[in-house]
């Protein structure tokens, strides 16, 4: 469901402005403030987490970046591939493990789809990922880009989650670990086809590659991690 006009969309380039159109819909906002509010431990007033209970949104656009949205789609036939040669079967992963509200991103799945069904073959999940202004600029131009990734705990990669104080901790440029400083900050609510995932059970410091499947051929498709104990993590558990 474009917002964009086809020709518009063929004809974009490189101007950034191009690609945001700003979403006024009161029921989009409602649903994006509970996951600021209320995902993961964000209602926890023993922890950091619960300074999102006053997370408030500045303004809220979706991407329409046609380039970006073929390659997806091309990724999306190239893991469909890889899964029929290697008779691969894909399993769904479980979000809402922690908090609360167990139930806050598990309902927003088909509020965020934009009109186009996730991938349930591919366990295309509706994910976050927090980042400063000048590098969501980056991200809605080229696109998520696992070369930036630098001292990762489970491997160079991208990574998501299904807690928004989670994400937070990411956001501001000056500071680290979710801080309570005024910068403005950005938050990704993106299209995630994890695949055949990898349960982490210890952290992978250092790995450039995802773990080779046990009963078939090539490497899984992503990791996940849940809450809980984590050989290697700096503090015993996720």
């Amino acid at each position: 469901q474009w917002v964009t006009k086809t020709e518009a969309l063929l004809q974009q380039g490189n101007d950034l402005q191009a690609f945001y159109v700003e979403v006024s819909d009161p029921h989009i906002h409602a649903a994006i403030e509970k996951v600021l509010q209320a995902s993961g431990h964000a209602k926890d007033v023993a922890t950091t987490c619960s300074r999102m209970s006053t997370a408030r949104i500045q303004s809220v656009h979706r991407i329409e970046n046609f380039r970006l949205w073929h390659r997806y789609q091309a990724r999306l036939a190239a893991m469909r591939q890889d899964h029929a040669i290697n008779n691969v079967s894909v399993r769904s992963a479980a979000i809402d493990l922690d908090g609360f509200d167990g139930r806050v991103m598990t309902n927003s799945q088909s509020i965020f789809d934009c009109g186009e069904a996730l991938a349930t073959d591919l366990d295309e999940k509706i994910l976050l990922h927090g980042t400063s202004w000048g590098n969501a600029d980056s991200i809605v131009q080229d696109g998520f880009d696992n070369r930036t990734s630098q001292r990762a705990m489970y491997g160079a990669g991208v990574y998501f989650a299904c807690a928004a104080c989670k994400s937070h901790q990411y956001t501001c440029h000056l500071h680290h670990n979710g801080c309570s400083c005024k910068v403005e900050r950005t938050l990704i609510i993106a299209r995630v086809a994890l695949g055949d995932a990898s349960l982490a059970a210890e952290t992978r410091y250092e790995e450039r590659r995802p773990p080779v499947r046990n009963n078939a051929a090539g490497t899984h498709d992503s990791i996940v991690v849940h809450p809980g104990m984590i050989k290697g993590h700096h503090r015993h558990r996720q």
